[in-house]
């Protein structure tokens, strides 16, 4: 994981916005799936980690989380049999669009179960350009409880 943090570099304080509190040797070890890009030479070029819940949103139980997106967003057909959470991305900024794209490509082929992949962001971070073309906002219900 030396080569996860080391990509982190500079980028420590945007992650830390856009993610809240995480740990990347936790995730290496837990997430349902992690996914680490590397180039030709083998240099580490992105990560990402994949739960059956939405783990950094410490606000969400994470055995009843369908029900928070259902009454929240309006979504019941999110559920913990077809959805996996997007909890972490990072990628050299050279080939964020690759290794987004890539990542997303190779978490459905593994996981064929899986038909839509969540990620949830502070409500004052938008999403990354990266990522803009596989996910949408998906906006909270009129009178929703908090997110």
């Amino acid at each position: 994981h030396p080569a996860i943090t080391a990509l982190i570099g500079d980028e420590l304080h945007i992650l830390n916005k856009r993610f809240g509190k995480y740990d990347v040797t936790h995730m290496i070890e837990n997430a349902t799936l992690g996914i680490t890009a590397v180039d030709a030479e083998g240099k580490v070029i992105g990560y990402a980690s994949f739960f059956d819940f939405p783990a950094l949103t410490p606000e969400v139980d994470g055995t009843t989380w369908p029900e928070w997106v259902e009454d929240t967003y309006g979504h019941p057909e999110f559920t913990a049999q077809n959805s996996l959470w997007l909890t972490f991305f990072l990628a050299d900024s050279l080939y964020e669009a690759e290794v987004a794209e890539n990542i997303l490509r190779t978490a459905f082929t593994t996981l064929p179960e899986v038909d839509v992949f969540l990620m949830a962001l502070p409500a004052d971070q938008r999403l990354f350009s990266s990522m803009r073309a596989s996910f949408e906002l998906v906006p909270p219900l009129p009178g929703a409880p908090d997110q």
